[in-house]
């Protein structure tokens, strides 16, 4: 009997113990901590979301999502670059030139910040900058200024080289006959292009170049 006594008060025991480990364990359900982009670094990947960092504070969890968003919205570069080109094409459409030549600039600002945050590689931080380019030889098409106009596509498509798409050849083609050069083909220019493809682009060295194409006008 008093083994018989012993075994049921063992088994309460164990009963109670299991109640009690799970209520504690309902207690302790951790919440996760969304990280802002600067955190990323430290950030773990769980499916859905980046999180850091375990909180049972759910005040300092509002917190946390005002500064994300403040964050999110002070360094969108990207966003930021988009606004700036639409802006741009708004004031081309409204002729208004000087106005979209700086709003252009400050969308290659905006692309560099981007591409500097990110850890672009140099060729792909100047291929971002590059797409500028094209819209504004657009402006000094439109001002008749085909040789100027001629140097940003140029430098455009040198650039973007490592990924073509149709439109460079279209455009490099029509910017090209404009200018009318008498000593110099469109095969020649795209063996110059294909050859300085195998260096990092500079647009100095470019701008020369089409300087010296021109002399011999």
């Amino acid at each position: 009997m008093i083994i018989y006594a012993i075994l049921i008060i063992i088994t309460f025991v164990i009963i109670a113990f299991t109640i009690t480990k799970k209520n504690n364990t309902k207690q302790h359900i951790k919440t996760q901590k969304v990280v802002s982009r600067s955190g990323m670094k430290n950030a773990k990947y769980s499916g859905s979301m980046f999180t850091i960092s375990n909180s049972n504070n759910n005040a300092s969890d509002g917190h946390n999502i005002n500064d994300i968003a403040s964050d999110f919205l002070e360094d969108d570069y990207l966003g930021k670059a988009a606004e700036a080109g639409n802006n741009a094409k708004i004031a081309v459409k409204d002729k208004d030139f000087n106005k979209a030549w700086g709003l252009l600039h400050e969308q290659k600002s905006y692309y560099m910040q981007h591409a500097n945050r990110e850890g672009f590689s140099a060729q792909n931080a100047l291929s971002l900058d590059s797409n500028v380019h094209e819209n504004l030889a657009n402006i000094l098409r439109i001002e008749g200024k085909h040789h100027d106009a001629f140097f940003h596509i140029l430098y455009w498509v040198i650039a973007s080289y490592h990924r073509p798409i149709k439109k460079h050849q279209q455009k490099l083609q029509a910017y090209f006959n404009r200018c009318k050069f008498k000593n110099m083909t469109i095969d020649e220019l795209n063996c110059y292009i294909e050859k300085q493809s195998h260096s990092l682009v500079d647009a100095v060295k470019i701008k020369n170049q089409v300087t010296e194409w021109l002399s011999k006008e």
